[in-house]
């Protein structure tokens, strides 16, 4: 929390603005049985949080505050978009070289680690 920038600060406290990102569970009764894809979420949510344990500070990856056992995480809240809803806008090239250089770096740091975990538009 130390590079994190405090939402607030008071005379004995400061506030950050983080999120909980949290495992959302389905279970569906299908052919006379229930069906989940817990085992499934288990699976990525236990990787994510490896990952983020693992992989120090880089500017370019949200920060990992921490978690709550049972909850989730809590993760760097950052503001703005996606880059997959900035596609097609029609951006100038040296924007779009500038965002890809900034991706670049974050992937060469992870992979640092010997580790790469799920790259896409939506992160």
């Amino acid at each position: 929390v130390s590079d994190l920038a405090p939402f607030a600060s008071g005379s004995s406290s400061s506030l950050f603005r983080t999120i909980l990102k949290t495992p959302t569970l389905t279970q569906l009764y299908m052919h006379g049985s229930f069906q989940s894809n817990a085992p499934d979420v288990l699976r990525q949510f236990t990787a994510e949080l490896r990952f983020f344990r693992t992989v120090t500070r880089h500017r370019n990856i949200v920060a990992f505050v921490g978690s709550l056992e049972g909850v989730g995480m809590l993760l760097e809240y950052v503001d703005g978009e996606t880059i997959w809803k900035h596609l097609g806008r029609g951006h100038p090239m040296s924007l779009r070289a500038d965002w890809f250089n900034q991706i670049l770096s974050a992937v060469c740091h992870i992979h640092s680690f010997g580790t790469l975990g799920s790259l896409t538009l939506s992160n």
